[in-house]
């Protein structure tokens, strides 16, 4: 978003280690020129994230937003890693490249904005013997096409173009045409370009993203039934017509009609982190026993637990051993406390930070995709999220760390003692109100969701 992309190429694209090489040469004499003339490649002249109602963090440093993979596979030389250099610096308040690294393709902007910096970099690179493409963009700076989408840096908007959508909606129109009760037949080559557009469409409206997954899903089955079971040529695979079953229809239908409707998305949606939440929960679950175990002690039933972090605020369910929901796994029991918290507490507009310990239930809420099995209650926070304007920021907390897990263990005598030691150690109020919630209306709209 800062305007200037080149391209730094090598003679032996073709080896395995080119690119990074390329990229290790390209980020060292931009730092280099940055030093020789401090300004015109960094500095601090940007809209900050106050600009856009989040806060800068500067008790943190711009490092820690890096994305680095495990530290099994981490390679010695940092700076390969640069998914999030930019983010970090600018969530920080620190100094911002004016010029990023775009690969395979330059655009090189000589609008008053960054012209003086486009000239200054081509005139250093040429002056080490490097060939800059003379390739232009003619795209307006307030409204410019990058990879497909539209950023309206002015508004802080993201979206598509409207021939983008206009091709979305030919690609749709199979799909929308039949009617709601019959399946519609298309090619599978025409539903992998349909359901590819839909993903894509997703990457920015995040919350249609459990309306089209499913679809994805079917088609890799169909793929591993006629590829690999039958092996039938891929060639042929893509011809063949196949009936859309009219559920399915109705998911795609559905989540299309929440992007197109909604048009573009404001980048501040993509932007925050926890300093920027304003209601912090954690939610706990915890799953029946029907007989006892060595680690889970006498049989008991299934329990929810969950607490507001600044109210102290508390919400404690026994689910009553006939209720079909007692016979979930834990993982569906965590997915369905953690929406019911925030179904329960979340205001419109709000930043929810929402501590879990089960690694499963943060991965659903954080992709808006999960499993069949679960997938009704994921498209249920979908909407919920949609509809209140919701942002979501899921952190990983600790089993023996996370507040809410004594509330969801109430059947124990100790769980008033453990919740008091964990409520203090966090700030929590340890005497908050305790919440009644109809935990059975969230039930039935997931049931009538699943049928």
């Amino acid at each position: 978003p800062t305007g200037t992309y080149w391209v730094l190429r090598g003679n032996s694209m073709g080896a395995a280690g080119a690119p990074a090489g390329a990229t290790g040469v390209h980020i060292n004499l931009l730092h280099l020129f940055d030093l020789c003339e401090p300004g015109l490649i960094s500095n601090n002249d940007y809209a900050s994230p106050e600009a856009l109602g989040l806060v800068t963090e500067h008790d943190k440093d711009w490092r820690d937003f890096v994305k680095l993979p495990h530290e099994s596979r981490l390679n010695s030389k940092k700076w390969l890693y640069l998914r999030g250099v930019a983010f970090g610096q600018w969530k920080t308040g620190t100094k911002m490249n004016k010029v990023l690294i775009h690969v395979d393709d330059d655009i090189a902007s000589e609008r008053s904005n960054f012209g003086l910096t486009c000239r200054y970099i081509k005139s250093r690179f040429e002056s080490v013997g490097v060939v800059l493409s003379p390739k232009m963009d003619g795209s307006p700076y307030q409204v410019c096409k990058m990879t497909g989408q539209v950023a309206d840096y002015k508004k802080g908007l993201l979206g598509f173009s409207e021939e983008r959508w206009q091709c979305y909606a030919n690609r749709m129109h199979p799909i929308l045409s039949t009617h709601p009760d019959l399946d519609s037949h298309m090619a599978i080559g025409d539903l992998l370009v349909v359901v590819g557009s839909l993903i894509y469409l997703a990457d920015v409206f995040y919350t249609t993203i459990p309306f089209f997954v499913p679809a994805s899903r079917w088609l890799g089955v169909i793929n591993h039934r006629f590829h690999t079971v039958q092996t039938i040529d891929w060639n042929r695979i893509k011809k063949i017509v196949v009936p859309v079953p009219a559920g399915l229809r109705k998911l795609m239908i559905d989540g299309w009609k929440i992007a197109s409707s909604r048009r573009w998305m404001p980048v501040k949606y993509l932007l925050y982190t926890e300093a920027d939440g304003t209601l912090f929960l954690s939610a706990d679950a915890c799953g029946k026993a029907t007989h006892y175990t060595p680690w889970d002690g006498p049989p008991h039933p299934a329990g929810l637990g969950a607490c507001n972090k600044r109210t102290g605020a508390r919400l404690m369910v026994l689910v009553p051993d006939d209720h079909p929901l007692s016979n979930k796994n834990n993982s569906y029991l965590e997915l369905f406390t953690a929406v019911l918290c925030i179904d329960l507490w979340a205001k419109k507009g709000d930043i929810v930070v929402l501590d879990e310990d089960n690694n499963a239930a943060l991965c659903w809420l954080t992709k808006f995709k999960a499993l069949p099995v679960y997938i009704a209650l994921v498209i249920y926070f979908s909407d919920l999220v949609r509809k209140r304007d919701l942002r979501v920021k899921i952190l990983s907390v600790r089993t023996d760390v996370i507040a809410a897990d004594p509330l969801s263990r109430t059947y124990e005598s100790i769980w008033l003692d453990d919740w008091n030691e964990r409520a203090r150690a966090q700030g929590i109020p340890v005497d908050g109100e305790v919440c009644q919630s109809n935990w059975q209306i969230l039930w039935d709209k997931v049931s009538r969701i699943e049928q």
